[in-house]
């Protein structure tokens, strides 16, 4: 994505994958508007039962994905429902190795019912950040990933330990930023437990959306400036915020000439 060079430069389209954390709904309990959501992005990050989904939902998260043209990623977690994913829970190798594979096998029988595929992975919550800062869960994590289907592309954080262990194996990693949260000033997001994690307005999400696709500097928690490399640019799907937010960034992204296309 081109963000910088001549006037002719400026005045050409910056192109962005957009994407979404959806099919999160268990039961009677629904977690944001996946049929509204989903054709909205070009990408759907669609849970595997760990955190959130079960087969209605997931199901129909899928078929919303396919009817839309919408990319699918598996979204596994750790098997934490009760907390929705976002607590880290303390698993051997075999047992994180066991639990993603009954998710990613989970998600890849509904898709394959649907006759559909799936494009990449994207790790959830408390799993995302064990992934970027410590090297046996990224290790473990990408092997189990190759071992399921070696082609699949991963999603995540750019400049962490999961993405130097994709570069070692010579696996698709794409660098992913977030509309929604805060950064603090070493590009790691500001942490769930702290005030301000979570940006609050639409205009406040809309405006860092536009800003990271432009590749212009973005405010930290603490001011600073921050530019943040990406390929993708992700909203949470169980905010309140999450529908009118992609409406607007949307809105911005056409009145700023960024394409929204599958990386």
């Amino acid at each position: 994505m081109s963000v910088q060079g001549s006037n002719e430069d400026e005045h050409a389209c910056r192109y962005i994958d957009l994407n979404c954390d959806v099919g999160e709904s268990l039961g009677a309990n629904i977690i944001g508007n996946d049929d509204m959501l989903i054709p909205l992005v070009s990408s759907a990050n669609i849970a595997c039962g760990g955190h959130g989904g079960d087969v209605v939902h997931t199901t129909n998260a899928v078929r919303v994905a396919i009817k839309s043209g919408v990319q699918i990623g598996a979204h596994p977690s750790f098997p934490d429902t009760a907390n929705f994913g976002r607590i880290k829970m303390s698993m051997s190798a075999v047992e994180l190795r066991e639990t993603l594979m009954t998710q990613l096998d989970y998600l890849s029988q509904i898709v394959d019912r649907e006759n559909g595929s799936i494009a990449y992975v994207k790790p959830h919550g408390a799993l995302y950040h064990a992934c970027s800062d410590e090297q046996k869960t990224a290790e473990v994590f990408l092997e189990s990933v190759i071992e399921f289907d070696r082609g699949l592309a991963i999603l995540g954080q750019p400049g962490t330990l999961l993405e130097a262990s994709c570069r070692e194996k010579n696996v698709c990693f794409v660098r992913e930023a977030f509309a929604d949260r805060r950064y603090l000033k070493t590009g790691r997001l500001v942490p769930r437990t702290q005030a301000g994690a979570v940006i609050q307005t639409e205009d406040e999400i809309c405006e860092q959306a536009v800003s990271i696709a432009l590749g212009r500097a973005i405010a930290t928690e603490s001011n600073h400036c921050l530019k943040v490399s990406a390929e993708s640019i992700c909203i949470h799907g169980d905010s309140d915020r999450a529908l009118f937010g992609l409406k607007q960034i949307c809105s911005a992204f056409a009145n700023s000439r960024v394409v929204v296309r599958r990386f």
